[in-house]
């Protein structure tokens, strides 16, 4: 059964109140038409219109043709990599990954000038929060004065880093950052981190209460380099002068080898994880791990169907993320949002609404280890809510329309022209003060 709808409280102006088609959210709330009343930037009352609109607003907006979405949680994106734009794609995984690597923002002002641009590019398309990888402090730093929430993994290299020295050059990092848990830690990937890598950001992050994140088996590449130390992630080492002298085969695979590390240690939340097995999806499961999908990147790269919905099945908690600009289509529309990637699983898979919805809001702040109840239409829920088109004399189910369908998002600040200061939705990135 929806919960009930929630009445605003009577001695209290509200600040906003959206008169909508229809509004839905991943914890059962299924309105058609839908009322929201917003107050301090947050949800005060969701419900019909009838019950919602009987106490005065501030600013009205009747949107009969639009479904109201909860802000939506891209819980993989590197957005200092945004000013690079699409980079094209011809197979060779390693030779794309040199590219990305000599085009990357270095100096301050790039990296800041590429993360405003991606974040707001991914607010603008419905994305509230995101699990974003920063490759420098700078990058952190850059999320902060965005409007977006989240948490900001700080990315580390090494193949050959002993786990002590590892520990003390993090800890060096990691110090000039506030302590918490918005700021995360991101070994980049079995290809580019070692064990001493992972073992030390998974003690600071038991220590300091960070966020633990990786890319993993990502490609039969990665796969290849972690089992038998050849191949063209070894090739590329060889060109950037960085193949490490002790490289030796492990005979595992990436997650095998990963495995201890991620049984001892804080809950992770693993990148792609497309190359795995169900007996892999067990041990992710059974350790609370999660795991980000990119659906268009996966399309971009040319790769075949991710196991997400036996993975799902089998405990794990998958969610959806873009992996950034860099992978992603010139004609995808509004890449950053999260659009595109569930209309890709709809209409490739037929993958439930509702599943897909979850996937996107709930599920992936649950990813961030964040509270799931801000992207909901619940009491306290974000208040900038998404809009999209549909048809409301069509018959049916709007969220089913609005993903058979290609319209852009829209979020209700802009369509309210409201320049109001972005409020606090509850689990924002952590900065200074």
């Amino acid at each position: 059964m929806a919960p009930k709808s929630i009445a605003p409280s009577p001695d209290r102006e509200i600040d906003e109140l959206v008169i909508a088609g229809a509004a839905r959210d991943a914890a059962g709330r299924v309105l058609r038409p839908a009322g929201i009343a917003v107050r301090g930037g947050r949800i005060v009352a969701a419900g019909p219109p009838t019950h919602v609109a009987r106490e005065s607003a501030r600013r009205r907006l009747e949107l009969p043709r639009h479904l109201l979405l909860p802000p939506m949680v891209n819980a993989h994106l590197h957005l200092d990599l945004t000013t690079i734009g699409p980079l094209p794609y011809d197979g060779d995984f390693a030779g794309w990954l040199e590219r990305v690597r000599a085009r990357r923002p270095v100096t301050p002002d790039a990296i800041e000038e590429a993360v405003w641009a991606g974040a707001e590019s991914a607010y603008r398309a419905g994305v509230g929060w995101v699990g974003d990888i920063a490759g420098s402090v700078s990058a952190v730093r850059a999320l902060w004065r965005t409007r977006l929430a989240g948490v900001s993994y700080l990315e580390r290299f090494g193949l050959t880093a002993g786990e002590e020295a590892a520990e003390r050059d993090l800890e060096e990092v990691l110090s000039t950052l506030p302590k918490g848990p918005f700021v995360g830690v991101e070994p980049h990937a079995p290809y580019s981190a070692g064990l001493g890598v992972y073992r030390a950001a998974a003690r600071l992050a038991a220590r300091r209460g960070h966020r633990l994140a990786s890319h993993l088996a990502e490609s039969p590449e990665e796969v290849r380099f972690v089992r038998d130390a050849s191949g063209p992630l070894v090739d590329l080492l060889d060109r950037l002068g960085k193949r490490p002298s002790g490289l030796r085969p492990t005979g595992q695979h990436p997650v095998d080898w990963l495995a201890p590390v991620i049984r001892s240690s804080r809950p992770w939340l693993f990148a792609h994880a497309h190359e795995t097995e169900p007996a892999h999806w067990r041990l992710l499961a059974d350790t609370r791990a999660a795991v980000a999908y990119c659906p268009t990147a996966d399309a971009y790269f040319g790769r075949g169907g991710h196991p997400y919905r036996a993975m799902r099945d089998a405990g794990v908690n998958v969610v959806l993320g873009t992996d950034g600009i860099v992978s992603q289509s010139p004609r995808t529309r509004q890449p950053l949002g999260l659009l595109a990637a569930m209309r890709h699983l709809f209409c490739r898979d037929g993958t439930p609404p509702e599943e897909l919805l979850a996937m996107a809001t709930t599920d992936g702040l649950r990813a961030l280890q964040l509270d799931p109840g801000r992207a909901t239409l619940g009491p306290g829920g974000a208040g900038d809510l998404v809009a999209v088109p549909f048809d409301p004399d069509d018959e049916r189910e709007p969220l089913a329309q609005v993903l058979a369908d290609d319209a852009p998002a829209d979020r209700l600040s802009a369509l309210l022209g409201a320049a109001r200061p972005r409020p606090d939705p509850g689990c924002r990135v952590n900065g200074p003060g």
